[in-house]
C-alpha cells in the first residue's frame, strides 16, 4: 500500500502538474515551500 501521501501533498502534486501542463513557469520558492 502506498497511500503515505496527505490529501494536502496530493493536492499540492496536481497543482504542480496543473501549472506544468499549462506552460506555467513555477518559481522555486514555491517549490521550497
Amino acid at each position: 500500500m502506498h497511500n503515505l501521501l496527505t490529501k494536502q501533498e496530493i493536492q499540492l502534486l496536481s497543482l504542480i502538474e496543473y501549472l506544468y501542463d499549462s506552460k506555467e513557469k513555477v518559481p522555486m520558492q514555491v517549490l521550497r515551500r
